[in-house]
């Protein structure tokens, strides 16, 4: 049974010269890699178990990238508020 405080390993997705993709990192190990802190790794991560190259951006651009998700997320809310119910 593992261990609740053993790192998490991430699943990355991407393109980096610096990562391999398919490979499994600890969020530290990708910060490292990256050039960002750890904290800032973990959060643009949210609890998600695959990190791709739209998380890794060092400059704000990022911040758009999960705008859009949350806005995808409500979209399709929306889709099911509006039916009838039966």
């Amino acid at each position: 049974m593992p261990n609740k405080y053993d790192p998490k390993k991430v699943l990355y997705e991407g393109d980096n010269p610096k990562l391999v993709n398919g490979r499994y990192y600890m969020v530290k190990e990708i910060a490292d890699l990256v050039g960002l802190t750890a904290a800032v790794v973990h959060y643009r991560l949210k609890g998600s178990s695959i990190c791709t190259d739209d998380e890794l951006v060092t400059c704000h651009a990022g911040r758009t990238v999960r705008e859009h998700k949350i806005k995808v997320l409500l979209t399709t809310s929306q889709k099911w508020l509006t039916r009838k119910l039966v």
